[in-house]
């Protein structure tokens, strides 16, 4: 099925958050006096073979040395090390067959011998060995699931990205997305955790009233520019969401069902505002004139969060499309407590905000590269911040 001018414009939009300088937006100084900054280290670039393609919709750091990534042409996940920086091995998916996975959006590589897949359409999770023979397979169900015509529609729909990622912790399986359908005028909220063994779901975590009405959310707000939230989980194992119109981090218990909120905005005026144009170029011009908070990442090595912002581009181009990968692109820096410690604009590039994860060696953001047989992540460090930082 081929997709819709509109729909290429927002997953552009979407998968590719770059930044070029603008002199009506960006601010003079890469940094903003607090305690830390970052300092650039390193990149990272793996080097591809020839069947292996650097654009990926789907990676997990599996441990402090390995990153797997999924990939399309091939329908392989690729192990990485780190530290040698080739591949390791690869897992081959099935298209056909008694082992077939089709439809795969997300992973979660949980041991040698374990595999975990989501499959958006069906809303399917597989088990998988460690060779990617399939084990078993669940459709996740949920009490609040209702049917429209021949369709179930859901409370939540999950979208997992490497920023609003599939995992599987103590037997349960966490997915984020957007909100689905309203019940009763009660809108769950963005997260769904789905129970195994008990094949059992449960919805949580409520958008924060700047959405305004629950019923009025998927009218005001642009699907994947505001409704698709993104998270990370802290050393408690809550769940640290960043809604992209809100400029507080709220953090959700599954346990209880509370949520506490915590002021991690920009420095700077922030213009988020509801409203979405029928008009495709309309939206899309939209989109690109305002703020957009994105991923959130714990660093365990240096107890700081990273939250990262995406800032107006130049909605007056001629060139829309092209526009949409020349936002740029900021780190908010918090403390383990969500204190802000400090701000930072990313240098000039392309980059793919959705695809960022945290080592040992820091913040990793992958970039395009003009080098098709490379994958390539800027990496950044937190550093206390001196006047010496100023640019």
């Amino acid at each position: 099925m081929e997709m819709s001018k509109e729909k290429q414009y927002v997953m552009l939009a979407f998968l590719s958050a770059g930044i070029l300088s603008l002199p009506a937006c960006m601010p003079k100084n890469r940094t903003i006096e607090g305690e830390l900054t970052m300092k650039e280290a390193a990149a990272l670039e793996l080097p591809l073979d020839s069947i292996t393609t650097q654009e990926t919709s789907y990676m997990q750091l599996v441990d402090d040395s390995t990153l797997a990534f999924f990939n399309k042409p091939t329908y392989d996940i690729c192990l990485y090390n780190l530290n040698s920086r080739f591949m390791e091995s690869r897992i081959n998916l099935k298209r056909e067959g008694p082992n077939a996975v089709n439809g795969i959006d997300a992973f979660y590589v949980a041991g040698k011998d374990s595999l975990w897949l989501y499959a958006s359409w069906g809303r399917i999770i597989y088990l998988l060995d460690g060779t990617g023979i399939l084990r078993e397979k669940k459709e996740i169900t949920e009490d609040s699931e209702k049917s429209i015509g021949s369709h179930p529609h859901y409370s939540v729909s999950p979208f997992p990205t490497t920023t609003a990622p599939y995992i599987v912790t103590n037997g349960k399986h966490i997915l984020q997305g957007m909100d689905g359908i309203t019940l009763n005028g009660t809108l769950p909220g963005a997260t769904l955790i789905y129970n195994w063994e008990a094949n059992k779901a449960t919805t949580g975590n409520p958008y924060p009233s700047i959405y305004g009405e629950a019923d009025k959310i998927q009218d005001n707000w642009d699907t994947f520019g505001y409704r698709e939230t993104y998270y990370t989980l802290n050393p408690r194992h809550e769940i640290v969401t960043s809604f992209p119109a809100s400029d507080s981090l709220y953090v959700y218990s599954p346990d209880n069902g509370t949520t506490r909120g915590y002021y991690a905005g920009y420095s700077g005026k922030v213009n988020i505002s509801p409203g979405v144009p029928s008009d495709p170029d309309k939206k899309v011009r939209k989109f690109i004139s305002q703020h957009q908070y994105s991923g959130i990442l714990y660093d365990k090595f240096n107890h700081l969060y990273y939250r990262i912002i995406r800032l107006p581009g130049n909605e007056n181009t001629d060139n829309v499309r092209k526009e949409l990968s020349k936002k740029p692109v900021g780190i908010i820096i918090l403390d383990d407590n969500f204190n802000k410690v400090g701000e930072y604009m990313l240098p000039d590039d392309r980059y793919y905000t959705m695809n960022a994860f945290v080592s040992t060696n820091g913040l990793h953001v992958n970039t395009f590269s003009e080098n098709d047989d490379i994958m390539t992540f800027r990496v950044f460090k937190p550093s206390p911040f001196k006047t010496s930082n100023r640019k």
